[in-house]
């Protein structure tokens, strides 16, 4: 019974005819192109060309502000080598000796420009001992190496030993070969004054 009456029940509802429904829609888009628009647009040479007519810009060189290098060290070292004194005297003073300053007098008897370095040979004289010394000046940062070729052993100084500057040959610090010295002070000047002798008073018998 109870399926005849479901059948029933089917057989007096009513159907919808089935319609296919569209998922999804391609929507396009009209392109409006037409034969005018493609003849105005012009090659890509002919654009830049009109560009370059039609813009008021001007291509500069780059200028950059504030001073730039112009300092030739080759040439500073020619004329160090031209100018630069052949006689220094000053005094050398070692760190770890209370005594007084020794005198010394530099001669130089070769000067030469090796580039942005001049070379310097001569000798050094420390109280009355000649050592013979060499060097090098560097024309671009005023650094100034010069080694003592002796072997002797000076108050202070011992064979190996070299004196260094960075500000030229006014003043030189002693670059020890030992850890255990202390290095030393030399200061020097263009000027060399001669020790005067003072003549001792006579005192008059009379």
């Amino acid at each position: 019974m109870g399926l005849s009456v479901f059948a029933s029940l089917i057989g007096s509802m009513p159907f919808l005819p089935a319609v296919d429904l569209p998922i999804a829609s391609e929507v396009s888009i009209p392109q409006e192109f037409s034969e005018e628009t493609s003849d105005s647009i012009l090659p890509e040479d002919d654009l830049e060309e009109l560009l370059l007519k039609d813009s008021i810009y001007e291509p500069k060189p780059v200028e950059l502000e504030g001073s730039v290098e112009n300092f030739d060290p080759v040439a500073r070292a020619q004329a160090l080598a031209e100018n630069l004194s052949r006689k220094w005297c000053g005094s050398y003073k070692s760190f770890g000796n209370t005594s007084d300053d020794l005198e010394v007098t530099i001669n130089f008897l070769k000067i030469n420009p090796v580039g942005q370095m001049v070379n310097l040979e001569g000798n050094m004289s420390i109280e009355n001992i000649l050592i013979p010394i060499q060097g090098n000046l560097n024309a671009k940062s005023d650094q100034l190496d010069l080694i003592l070729l002796s072997d002797q052993f000076i108050e202070g100084i011992e064979p190996g030993d070299y004196f260094m500057g960075l500000q030229g040959i006014n003043l030189l610090g002693l670059e020890s070969t030992s850890f255990i010295k202390p290095g030393g002070r030399l200061e020097l000047k263009q000027i060399c004054q001669s020790k005067i002798s003072k003549t001792p008073a006579i005192r008059s018998i009379w």
